[in-house]
């Protein structure tokens, strides 16, 4: 979704730059406003999939620090967080099976 808005907006100021319709120096203007839109989502978004990932492993967010360590915690992340599978059945993440009247949830 980022990376096609991020798209979508380098594809109308490019555009729009190309056939001169605004100033190059305009054009260079929006694309840094789009960016500093888009990196803090794009970084957002990643640490967020990746807590529920962890989670869905029945590990802390803390272990987020591990891809710090250069080189070989970053390899670690990405079979951690892409190979991995979850744990078989509930957590201690899981939300409870049941309501505060006992019954199951809905879905």
């Amino acid at each position: 979704m980022i990376i096609s808005s991020g798209v979508t907006t380098a594809l109308i100021v490019g555009f729009a730059t190309g056939f001169d319709i605004i100033d190059r120096t305009q054009g260079e203007t929006l694309m840094t406003l789009a960016l500093v839109g888009a990196i803090p989502a794009a970084i957002w978004s990643f640490i967020a999939m990746s807590v529920k990932r962890l989670h869905d492993q029945d590990h802390s967010a803390w272990c987020l620090l591990i891809g710090i360590v250069p080189i070989v915690g970053g390899l670690i992340m990405i079979v951690v967080l892409g190979f991995m599978r979850g744990t078989e059945g509930a957590n201690r993440y899981d939300i409870a099976d049941t309501n505060a009247h006992g019954e199951e949830p809905a879905w």
